[in-house]
Parts: C-alpha cells; sequence; structure tokens
C-alpha cells in the first residue's frame, strides 16, 4: 500500500498554507493510498528516525510518499506541489 507522510509546523504559517492545498489536490485519492499528518513539534523524534531512515533531509512543510520500505518520492516547501496522486496509484508489487 501507498503511505503520504505530510510532515507538518503548527507554528509555521507556510505549512499551514501547504497542508490546506496538499489536502485540497489529495484529498480525492484517498482510496488509493494512507494518509497520515505528522505533528514535528509534538513528534520531533519521530520526525528525524523517518529522516534518518530515509536518507531525506528534515523539513516542514514536507512530504513523503512510501510503498513498503521504499520511498518513492518526496518533496518540501513549494516543491510539493509538483507531487501529483496520479503518479502514485495502487498499483501491484
Amino acid at each position: 500500500d501507498i503511505v503520504i507522510l505530510f510532515k507538518h509546523s503548527t507554528s509555521c504559517g507556510l505549512s499551514s498554507m501547504m497542508l490546506r492545498r496538499f489536502q485540497q489536490l489529495w484529498g480525492h485519492a484517498a482510496a488509493d493510498a494512507s494518509f497520515y499528518i505528522l505533528d514535528v513539534i509534538r513528534y520531533r523524534d519521530l520526525s528525524n528516525t523517518i529522516a534518518s531512515r530515509y536518507q531525506v533531509m528534515h523539513q516542514t512543510p514536507q512530504v513523503l510518499i512510501l510503498k513498503g520500505n521504499r520511498l518513492l518520492a518526496h518533496a518540501s516547501h513549494s516543491g510539493i506541489n509538483e507531487l501529483r496522486p496520479e503518479q502514485f496509484k495502487k498499483t501491484p508489487d
């Protein structure tokens, strides 16, 4: 299954704006993936663990797209707008 992880800082206006845009763009894709929002202020240790595991520098806002143990894509800040749900439709392994 595809997992979409949005790393969000509740103290950052840009992060809040990108979260709203992301939800608008990706809301219809709920049937194709599991979505999680990670509050990086509250769960910074988990965010750092994810960054280390997938070799992706910690940033917010940031989206990671995972399948199994593989990182399919990631983007941060305005680069999040470049990710499109249709790129990551459920496919057989």
